[in-house]
């Protein structure tokens, strides 16, 4: 097991000279690194670096004679951080849930519902439900915010019976967390949670 796996680390000046090669050897021993840098460029490019090596890395720009920056960059730091996936230089995409939509066939209001569907999923409705924090449901108004980037190659959740059931019980959260604590590998983890949700979804 690395040294540092389950750990969050922020290297700041990590987009050139010795701030690289510190935010590397944090990332091959196991940690969850965001690479922060007053050139917002530079940091970007160092993390994709990393994510290209099956490390998991994130960045920010931050001017840390600033602090409403400062601020930020550690709303970043506790923020998500992009999994890598089982082919290298690729993320894992995440699971992106929501609400289904519909006006019941029996309703004496169905043109009244269906209006009100198509405001709230228009570009305005969905532009305010944005400058919220909220992951719009159109991917040509996506941003470049780690969980709207994520959402852009997302796995949508499943509409099986019991998904709900999978969910309330964590499975896949404790999955995660068994990796990234090293209390399990990737493949004892996954093969763990694809039983455990394979049996959910069969109950009866």
């Amino acid at each position: 097991m690395s040294r540092l796996s389950g750990k969050a680390v922020v290297v700041t000046g990590g987009a050139g000279g010795i701030g690289t090669v510190i935010s590397t050897l944090l990332a091959q021993e196991g940690a969850r690194v965001l690479v922060a840098d007053i050139d917002g460029e530079g940091a970007q490019a160092q993390a994709e670096k990393l994510r290209a090596d099956g490390l998991v890395a994130e960045a920010c720009s931050v001017d840390l004679g600033d602090e409403e920056s400062v601020r930020k960059m550690m709303e970043t730091a506790t923020a998500q951080f992009v999994l890598p996936g089982h082919v290298k230089g690729q993320a894992l995409p995440g699971f992106l849930g929501g609400s289904d939509l519909a006006v019941p066939v029996t309703s004496k209001s169905a043109s009244l519902g269906a209006d009100w569907i198509k405001d709230f999923t228009g570009t305005s409705a969905e532009r305010a439900l944005q400058a919220k924090g909220n992951i719009p449901n159109a991917t040509n108004l996506l941003g470049s915010s780690v969980n709207e980037r994520a959402a852009a190659r997302s796995w949508f959740v499943p509409t099986a019976k019991h998904w709900v059931d999978v969910e309330n019980g964590n499975i896949l959260r404790n999955m995660l967390a068994q990796i990234l604590t090293g209390k399990l590998s990737i493949q004892q983890a996954a093969t763990s949670a694809g039983d455990n949700i394979a049996s959910v979804l069969n109950q009866s």
